[in-house]
């Protein structure tokens, strides 16, 4: 894989990591209408459980540092 690729890729892994991190609007959204789908609740009604976002944030975060060790590795 060329450099620029593998950084490409880093700063692509950082850029959906810090959505996750943050529990932005359109993250919380998307996990109510996967957890309504099938019921008869509306993606309103659902509540997150703050487990949920905790595991997110987590996620997020270790998706994030992959991105930074990438480009870090191919820069250094």
């Amino acid at each position: 894989m060329t450099p620029l690729a593998k950084v490409l890729s880093g700063v692509l892994l950082i850029l959906i990591g810090i959505p996750l991190i943050i529990n932005h609007p359109l993250i919380d959204l998307f996990n109510r209408w996967t957890k309504s789908v099938g019921t008869t609740q509306s993606p309103v009604d659902i509540q997150m459980s703050e487990v949920s976002v905790l595991i997110g944030r987590v996620g997020g975060t270790a998706i994030a540092a992959c991105g930074v060790i990438l480009v870090l590795d191919t820069l250094i």
